[in-house]
């Protein structure tokens, strides 16, 4: 009987390990009236949360976990305010996973929802569960149904217990469910008032309110100050945040502080007896306990030798600029205040769900609007990437697609597919890197359809007397354009006379949808990594900023994105300038003022 048994050889090349007199065998050092007397009693007692998750992750899950996510289970069970803040590649999605599958069997009846800023990436949550449902036989006996995966949800039935996943929207359709258990990834992506209004809300009724009741009352008659001791489970329900880290202006940061700031000063009590370290952000009457909160952060570094793979992660440091490599890797947040386009600037210029009139993403256009479209051609290594403006006040950016490897013809012809959907009334090209090939398409009878027109540049005097559109504006990236054009983009998101759409679906869960958000959000990400600095001659050079180590022309280049955005915004702020309705053909093809259709909220 010897407690090495604990660590079977799986464990035997890791370092550092306690030494073996520290080490308890769960199953062999325990005295005889500690032990159950029904095996199968006995099994639970040891798989439980109380006792030995690490036992039931390996035994009921038939999953092997590495130590330091034996300690983050722990962790995470242990408190009521957990937060995961981890490497990129760092095992979050299947630790969410685990963590829910295993308190759904340890806790029968128990009500656990999964929400995300992208109903994707709950679904990739779920894909987990799949699989860990998949390899445990142990599970499937015990599971009332398998856990399935749909357009607007996800659910698993087992041990009398529920696991859901919800798509967040505007938070109206989830707007009352009940959890005792609220898992949020990607806590970037959700809007902090869906958050505090709706999210919050899931948990703020107890697993057993009467029991609840009954227990604090009969504390306070017996005068006793805590229920739970510092070394047990905390009891109740919980919120579970996640995620990895992005700017000093989000609200994974500011929770982070406060979680860090309550745990470095141990504040156990009344807010306003804290106001000089917690600030004005709680609310006074409320009660905080240290206890209840932790943060497990791990960065690549912190990971055991052979989870990732050191040869990307390598690549990654010295491809990706440093702010963006310690956000994704080091979980360090991102400073708001740099680059060309501020980041909190872009962050004021999006639209929130409790905006007067927000908006969302458009796989469509609007029969009473005008849209501007900007074109990068993709060049050998970089992406074919389009934005889509329709105009107003304010000018929003309302569709972003972009694809590697993409040939001209295919990529044309979903140019023209957006050109058809979209009442386009200028298509504005990079003139380089492809942009001939872009218009000589645009002209090619093969990719029309019966109502396409054929699409000459707005200055092409050649084109006088033929059927087709002068909307096309092929853009020549000198030097003089780039910073007039980057100039005035970031007055006009200064200003917020350009805006970007809501983060988070607002209608019916889509794919489609939710993959137009990821292409706006990574184009944000594109736009705030710009950076300005000047050539020997005096000029402004506007460029990612460079990798850690690397100079800007060391640095791949990887912007196309932004670079659509920088043309579509570039003509349709300057449209009364360049005349752009002064196409007649144009204007019969695209314009009737007697023509109705479409949805009501089209024409708003």
């Amino acid at each position: 009987m010897t407690s090495s048994l604990v660590f079977k050889s799986d464990y035997s090349f890791y370092h550092g390990l306690p030494d073996k007199s520290l080490l308890v065998n769960p199953l062999l050092d325990v005295y005889p009236h500690q032990k159950e007397q029904g095996e199968l009693v006995e099994f639970y007692k040891l798989c439980n949360e109380f006792y030995s998750p690490e036992f039931g992750m390996k035994y009921l899950l038939n999953i092997n976990l590495y130590p330091f996510q034996m300690a983050m289970l722990r962790a995470i069970l242990r408190h009521k305010f957990p937060m995961l803040l981890l490497t990129r590649g760092g095992g979050k999605t299947f630790m969410l996973a685990t963590t829910a599958v295993l308190s759904a069997i340890m806790n029968p009846g128990c009500r656990i929802i999964l929400v995300s800023g992208g109903f994707r990436q709950s679904k990739l949550i779920f894909s987990e569960i799949k699989r860990i449902y998949d390899k445990s036989p142990l599970l499937r006996s015990m599971s009332d149904t398998a856990p399935t995966i749909s357009t607007d949800r996800c659910y698993y039935n087992l041990n009398g217990s529920s696991i859901t996943a919800l798509p967040l929207g505007q938070g109206d359709k989830i707007r009352g469910e009940r959890a005792h258990i609220t898992i949020v990834d990607e806590f970037n992506t959700v809007p902090i008032d869906i958050f505090d209004v709706v999210v919050r809300g899931f948990s703020a009724t107890e697993a057993d309110p009467w029991e609840k009741t009954k227990t604090l009352l009969l504390s306070r008659r017996d005068g006793a100050k805590k229920i739970v001791g510092n070394d047990m489970v905390s009891y109740g329900n919980k919120i579970i945040l996640a995620g990895t880290a992005g700017y000093k202006n989000d609200t994974f940061y500011r929770l982070y502080k406060q979680y860090h700031t309550i745990l470095t000063h141990r504040i156990d009590g009344q807010v306003k007896d804290h106001v000089d370290i917690l600030g004005q952000d709680m609310d006074g009457e409320e009660v905080v306990d240290y206890r209840d909160y932790c943060i497990c952060r791990f960065t690549y570094q912190d990971l055991p030798p052979g989870m990732m793979d050191l040869k990307m992660i390598l690549n990654a440091k010295a491809s990706m600029p440093i702010t963006h490599f310690n956000m994704e890797y080091m979980t360090i947040f991102g400073d708001d205040t740099q680059g060309f386009f501020k980041p909190r600037d872009v962050a004021n210029a999006t639209s929130k769900p409790n905006d007067t009139n927000p908006f969302s993403v458009r796989l469509k256009g609007s029969p009473a609007r005008q849209y501007v479209i900007g074109v990068d051609p993709a060049r050998t290594n970089d992406r074919f990437a389009i934005s889509v403006v329709e105009l107003g006040t304010p000018n929003k950016l309302v569709y972003a697609w972009a694809e590697k490897g993409q040939k001209y013809l295919e990529a044309s012809k979903h140019l023209r597919s957006l050109i058809r959907t979209f009442n386009t009334i200028a298509v504005v090209i990079d003139k380089g890197g492809g942009g001939m090939a872009v218009e000589e398409y645009m002209q090619l009878k093969e990719l029309m359809q019966e109502t396409d027109l054929p699409l000459f540049r707005y200055d092409d005097e050649t084109a006088e007397g033929k059927e087709g559109s002068k909307i096309l504006y092929m853009m020549d990236f000198t030097s003089s354009w780039i910073e007039e054009a980057n100039v005035l983009l970031q007055k006009n998101i200064e200003d917020k006379t350009l805006m970007f759409p809501c983060d988070i679906q607002m209608g019916d869960p889509s794919d489609d949808v939710e993959n137009t958000i990821f292409e706006v959000r990574e184009l944000k990400r594109e736009l705030v990594s710009i950076e300005v600095t000047y050539t020997k001659s005096g000029k402004k050079h506007f460029d990612l900023m460079p990798a850690d180590g690397k100079t800007i022309e060391q640095t791949p280049k990887h912007k196309d994105r932004y670079t659509s955005l920088l043309l579509a915004n570039y003509v349709a702020s300057r449209f009364n300038k360049l005349n752009l309705d002064e196409d007649a053909d144009m204007k019969k093809k695209y314009y009737c003022p007697g023509r109705i259709g479409g949805y009501i909220e089209e024409f708003s």
